[in-house]
């Protein structure tokens, strides 16, 4: 996959595979492992021997319910950083809210990193009015582009989230107002998600915030071995990592807002 942010500042590329588990899960919420790698472009040159800017997103859930971890390796200018979250936990916080509807499995939650959550998040926070029009990726993919915007119901929401209107009202410069998919006409798989900006609600401008594109797409592909979604369990951490940070309670009060 390839991500943009904000121009070519931030660009990476990496890869996501997700599958779900061979033996019985220990529950709809804990039902499939993912795993995300990216590299991003470094602006200058590196040291020799020096690691890129990274991230690593991997979701582990095991038999054993309470065992299950969602973690997120960062690596920023030799600055190294492991947190995770008790998925266990994430699930007993969605069940309390009496929201869990909105939530089917751990994958499918804001910001962490599934591509399920992703299109779920799109769903729920977006309206799609336009007809979907016919369209060619650069690779030659026929594809159906739609386009939406926030739904009436989350505008204040959002706003907030994004530390409120700026000068002369416009809304966060940060704030995907609207959005653009790009789904596969034979698969249905959105291999290109744009996310973006407009100032003020009746402003024709656009202004592109993130771009998501996946290629060399395999859908129902061989099975990957477990190891690969294990990297971080029983403390095999980074070098230079000298301790995971809990990130549970954290994820946990900025889903709550969403729900």
């Amino acid at each position: 996959m390839d991500v943009n942010v904000m121009g070519k500042e931030y660009t990476a590329n990496g890869k996501y595979e997700e599958q779900r588990l061979a033996n019985p899960p220990p529950g709809d919420f804990q039902r499939s492992m993912y795993r995300l790698d990216l590299n991003f472009m470094m602006a200058g040159p590196t040291k020799s021997g020096s690691e890129p800017n990274r991230l690593t997103i991997i979701c582990h859930p095991v038999a054993d319910r309470e065992m299950g971890r969602h973690w997120q390796y960062t690596s920023i200018e030799g600055v190294k950083t492991v947190k995770f979250v008790r998925l266990a936990a994430l699930e007993n916080a969605v069940r309390q809210t009496g929201k869990q509807e909105t939530i089917g499995s751990v994958g499918e939650i804001k910001d962490l990193g599934g591509v399920a959550g992703t299109l779920k998040q799109i769903a729920r926070f977006y309206e799609f009015t336009d007809i979907p029009k016919e369209s060619v990726l650069e690779d030659g993919r026929a594809v159906w582009k739609i386009t939406g915007s926030l739904s009436s119901d989350h505008w204040e929401t959002m706003v907030k989230a994004f530390g409120g209107l700026e000068r002369k009202k416009f809304y966060p410069r940060q704030m995907p107002t609207d959005i653009e998919v790009c789904i596969g006409k034979d698969d249905v798989f959105p291999y290109r998600i744009e996310y973006r900006n407009r100032p003020l609600r009746d402003s024709p401008k656009r202004t592109l915030l993130t771009r998501i594109v996946y290629f060399d797409v395999i859908l129902n592909g061989e099975p990957l071995p477990e190891l690969k979604f294990s990297a971080f369990d029983e403390g095999k951490l980074p070098e230079g990592v000298l301790r995971a940070i809990d990130d549970t309670n954290r994820v946990i009060q900025s889903i709550k807002a969403f729900l």
